[in-house]
């Protein structure tokens, strides 16, 4: 009871996601935001971490690069990645940092550490002092020792950052283990403040005094002695990891850092920003010692071979790839991107180990871009200009300090101006990806999605399919949006989007169970024509089939039976809600109280896995699950950590509700009534004026929204006949394009039944339109839709309605 008269504000469902995954899973679709290539004898690996959530590791030894391993888990960008031995450690936009075994064969997830608030951008690594710092908006900074398991708010000190706090032996710790929490307070969705790196550096505007900027880049010396952390206030902030205390902060830069390198004793840094400068900075003196005005935007990843910092190199937004000898302050532009370039790696020694074409000698360079796929460039070893066997002094140019008279987007454009080429023309090696989906729009009938990638190729995704029905190619996208623009009146019952690179839907209760259909026009075989299919539930049941029968195959072991209020009873037992009143056999419906495996012909005893290569529950909508690659589920732990897993990777250890959210449980696992509270509608049939036809005995009605006009024609047929009124039912349709066209109206035959016609505000209703379209696109009104029938005159039949298109 509330004694102050406030009412109780409603809990906020967590909600879940289902990833609709592209065909060709084993490649990245959307652009890669870290790159990592650790030191392996005898072998050359490569890490590379997506837009799309999703970790890769890669092996490039021969001439064409090879997937070892896929690690999923994060559920939104992951943005950077270090490594110490074979640990793996990765930080994401999900708020969490995570660990996993790096040379495993399957991705092996180790640990979720979840002490961050928002999202996590960068992390640096001293391997030898097994320490990891993460740090992202809010300017938060943690030191994780993966030792011990400790970690520890190193910035902005609070008195609770003050104690450590352990999360146990972190490597031996696997997957769906989560930590104690700091707290989870930013936002689970969108891109950085200040706008997506696709379109520009995601900087964040400057903040006010009192409130540090969000850090977007970390250097970390072998020693963990020094920390330094770039941060949106264009200024590189000096800690020392061990205590905690400030050293410094080194300012110069006019925009956010963006980029850092810290030698091995803490002395010299380099600092790269998107004012488009690198500079060099002399720490114990505190002062920037040179400045480097070679790129004309936004520098995003410095790389360095050794420990002078003699020879650089950068890229960032303006594309361009470029080595840089600080001792003669000459440049020179080392190959162009097609996107920008969101980091580097460095193979120090390629060798003749490309395809035998590589340069001698040479040196490759890993370009992380905001497209899908990965490019190697291979370009001379990095001798100085005017060397002997040094680069060409004519492709080299001075990077001395311009006037600070220039507006920044002017300065140095000599990489794309003044006839300058890069060394490299082509990439020596490709990590092929997919096209990223960068559109998409949800078409009327809330089934169906049109989609356009980062080619320009348009497609069709069926949500109800979970795969893409249809390619239209390079075509205009807005003008394939008018032509499949169909009149229907569905409830919207999920969301949709594309910041993974594919197509994404989230459902919520209670709009996740507003729409349903007919079991017929789902094409569903052996169902009464009034079977209805809730889509929110027809989703939920497949994504979470495997989730079921995992738990209930664990729970027809228990030795205490099925504990209470789970609701689940032991499979094969009569009553069992196990079986979804959607699930099919043999393409028809499975009797209630019975859990039937694929090609079984009993649903008693226990649950197989399934006969031949198809599971068991594949089967609960075969036509469902007709994608190459299944979708993958994302949602939220109670504490608020966001996790995404394979529908095949469900083992049924996720705990309802710690993992799984309870309104799942109810649906999935107790059959919870999911009818929506508005899914009928009132209409009225009344003979049309001067019809001299009867009226019915029961004229006002109440039906299911999604009932077809051709139903209610039959029904009023029917009672007509019933009165000694033969008339036949000849359907018309707006458009249907399967079908061929209606052929004109012709006077009945000499002993023909006339045609019943209905009609609205007078005009003929097309059969295939349910009542609630009819309602939205021609009674327009929000009283009882009016129905009048007559007698069809083939000579003057009822015009058909004019139902404008979108935007109409």
């Amino acid at each position: 009871m509330y004694s102050n008269g406030a009412v109780p504000r409603a809990r906020k469902e967590r909600k879940v996601s289902v990833v609709f995954r592209h065909p060709n899973d084993d490649k990245h679709c959307a652009g890669v935001e870290a790159v990592l290539s650790p030191v392996v004898p005898n072998h050359k690996l490569l890490f590379t971490a997506s837009r799309d959530s999703t970790i890769k590791r890669w092996d490039v030894v021969g001439p064409e690069p090879i997937l070892e391993a896929s690690f999923e888990g994060h559920a939104d960008w992951v943005n950077d990645m270090a490594i110490i031995g074979d640990l793996l450690i990765t930080c994401s936009n999900d708020q969490t940092v995570r660990l996993w075994k790096a040379g495993s064969e399957n991705g092996q997830h180790l640990h979720t550490l979840s002490y961050h608030s928002d999202y996590v951008t960068c992390l640096a690594a001293a391997p030898a002092r097994g320490m990891v710092v993460s740090a992202g908006l809010r300017a938060e900074i943690f030191t994780v020792n993966v030792e011990t398991g400790k970690y520890t708010q190193l910035y902005p000190r609070s008195p609770q950052s003050a104690s450590q706090n352990s999360l146990g032996s972190v490597p031996s710790v696997h997957a769906h283990m989560s930590a104690p929490m700091v707290s989870v307070l930013g936002s689970d969705d969108g891109p950085f403040p200040g706008g997506s790196v696709s379109n520009g550096p995601f900087s964040s505007p400057h903040l006010a005094k009192e409130q540090p900027g969000s850090v977007y880049a970390l250097a970390l010396n072998p020693a963990a002695t020094v920390l330094a952390a770039g941060t949106s206030e264009a200024l590189v902030r000096l800690l020392d990891p061990r205590s905690g205390k400030k050293i410094t902060k080194l300012r110069g830069h006019l925009d956010t850092v963006r980029a850092l390198l810290l030698n091995t004793d803490g002395t010299t840094l380099l600092s790269g920003a998107s004012d488009g400068t690198i500079k060099l900075w002399d720490i114990g003196m505190q002062r920037c010692v040179q400045t480097y005005t070679l790129h004309s935007d936004a520098v995003w990843s410095l790389l360095s071979p050794d420990d002078s910092f003699g020879v650089i190199y950068s890229a960032g937004r303006d594309r361009a790839l470029y080595r840089t000898y600080t001792h003669t302050r000459t440049s020179e532009l080392l190959a162009v991107e097609e996107y920008p370039v969101q980091a580097l790696a460095l193979d120090p020694d390629v060798g003749l180990d490309v395809a035998g074409r590589g340069v001698v000698g040479g040196v490759g360079l890993w370009a992380a871009t905001s497209a899908s796929h990965m490019n190697l460039w291979v370009v001379p070893r990095d001798l100085p200009p005017g060397s002997a066997g040094g680069a060409d002094t004519g492709r080299a140019f001075s990077v001395a300090r311009r006037s600070q008279g220039l507006p920044v987007n002017m300065r140095n454009r000599m990489s794309l101006e003044q006839n300058r080429q890069p060394i490299a023309r082509v990439p020596e090696m490709v990590i092929p990806g997919t096209p990223g989906l960068v559109l998409h729009e949800v078409l009327t009938d809330k089934r169906r999605v049109l989609t356009q990638d980062m080619r320009g190729h348009v497609g069709l995704w069926d949500v109800l399919q979970g795969a893409q029905v249809a390619s239209y190619g390079k075509v205009d996208f807005s003008s394939k949006s008018r032509e499949l623009w169909e009149p229907h009146s569905v409830p919207s019952w999920f969301t949709a989007d594309t910041r993974l690179g594919c197509l994404c839907i989230t459902l919520e209760p209670p709009s996740a169970f507003m729409a349903e259909e007919y079991g017929v026009t789902l094409e569903y075989g052996n169902v009464p024509d009034d079977f209805k299919v809730n889509y929110g539930k027809l989703v939920l049941d497949c994504a979470f089939a495997k989730w079921r029968y995992k738990l209930a195959a664990s729970l027809s072991n228990h030795p205490l039976g099925v504990p209470a209020g789970v609701g689940l009873q032991v499979p094969g037992a009569p009553g069992s809600v196990l079986h979804s009143q959607m699930q099919l056999q043999g393409g028809g419906l499975a009797q209630p109280g019975t859990l039937v495996a694929a090609g079984s012909s009993s649903g008693t005893g226990a649950l197989p896995e399934g006969s031949g290569t198809q599971p068991y529950y594949l089967d609960i909508w075969p036509k469902y699950w007709a994608c190459r690659a299944l979708p993958a589920v994302i949602c939220s732990r109670q504490d608020g950590t966001r996790w995404r897993r394979s529908l095949s990777a469900f083992d049924g250890t996720e705990a309802e509700p710690a993992e799984v959210p309870t309104w799942v449980g109810d649906v999935v696992l107790r059959n919870a009534n999911v009818t929506p509270k508005e899914a009928k509608c009132a209409f009225v049939l009344l003979p049309a004026e001067g019809s001299n036809l009867p009226s019915l005995p029961q004229s006002k009605l109440n039906a299911p929204r999604i009932l077809q006009v051709h139903k209610v024609a039959n029904y009023c047929h029917g009672k007509l006949q019933d009165q000694g009124v033969p008339l036949e039912v000849r359907p018309f349709f707006l458009r249907r394009p399967p079908h061929p066209p209606e052929p004109p109206p012709e006077s009945p035959k000499r002993g023909e039944p006339p045609a019943l016609e209905l009609t609205c505000h007078g005009m003929a209703v097309p059969y295939d339109m349910s009542l609630a379209t009819v309602k939205k696109y021609i009674w327009k009104r929000s009283d009882d839709l009016i129905f009048h029938y007559r007698i069809r005159d083939p000579e003057h039949p009822a015009p058909p309605p004019v139902i404008p298109g979108p935007g109409g």
